[in-house]
């Protein structure tokens, strides 16, 4: 089994209270038809107030039959080098534990990435969804804030090449803490470029101004997709921290969308 990673924001980014969490899953997340050929989404990971909805929307339209998910995010609180996997047996929830693939983080590690233990909420927010829409999945939890393209691109292939079979979450919100006008302006950028499929066009989004702190997750994502066959890219759902009642004067974007194979209807 070895080490459970214990959750370290319940409590604060999601109710701790396990009724009351799955209740409010189950209420964000369905009920919905899943897309058919979905390889990977982005999902946002703010407190579930806020960006639960837009979450909850893409976990409904997921699909069902997923053996094991690559749960790609950002590191907000530590420093990593390129990237690393969360070194636990399995990562706790108050709904219970979701294994973590142990075989794909052996071959991932072969792979020269590194591990550590630590507490995330990019990746810890996402797991009452995933056990909720996958119980009997695995996750292979991928920390990483990389700003080189040809590294993430290496990602996504040795990912692709150790667990071909998995979905892909990647965990990003999208501007933070500008007035709506310019949240909705900058976010537009970002969502048009993920829409592209194109890598180089969502980093040129970025590098115009555009925000994502999951960036390095999402371009994984887009990699990822494209070996597996992803050729259409769908909005599930967008909404900011305004749409909750947080006000227009210091507004966090989410977003969600999917990617994948033949053609996509909504």
């Amino acid at each position: 089994m070895g080490t459970v990673l214990e959750p370290s924001f319940a409590g604060s980014f999601y109710p701790k209270d396990p009724r009351e969490l799955s209740d409010l899953v189950t209420r964000l997340a369905g009920p919905a038809d899943p897309l058919p050929g979905a390889v990977g989404m982005v999902v946002p990971h703010a407190g579930m107030v806020y960006s639960g909805r837009t979450a909850g929307m893409a976990y409904a339209r997921a699909p069902r039959d997923v053996p094991r998910v690559v749960l790609c995010a950002p590191s907000h609180r530590a420093f990593v080098r390129g990237a690393v996997l969360l070194d636990a047996g399995e990562l706790g929830t108050p709904l219970g534990n979701v294994q973590v693939d142990r075989q794909a983080f052996a071959g991932l590690r072969r792979r020269g990435i590194g591990s550590a233990l630590m507490a995330e909420h990019s990746i810890e927010v996402q797991l009452p969804f995933m056990i909720t829409t996958w119980p009997g999945a695995s996750v292979i939890p991928v920390v990483t804030i990389s700003d080189d393209p040809s590294f993430l691109a290496d990602l996504a292939g040795a990912i692709y090449e150790e667990a071909p079979d998995a979905f892909f979450v990647a965990s990003s919100d999208l501007s933070h803490y500008h007035s709506l006008a310019r949240a909705l302006k900058l976010d537009s950028m970002v969502r048009e470029a993920f829409l592209s499929l194109s890598p180089d066009a969502l980093l040129d989004a970025l590098s115009r101004g555009g925000e994502a702190c999951g960036r390095a997750a999402m371009v994984t994502l887009m990699h990822f997709a494209a070996l597996a066959g992803g050729s259409r890219a769908l909005e599930i759902d967008y909404s900011t921290s305004a749409d909750a009642g947080a006000g227009e004067k210091q507004v966090v974007g989410y977003f969600s969308g999917m990617i994948a194979r033949g053609a996509l209807a909504c």
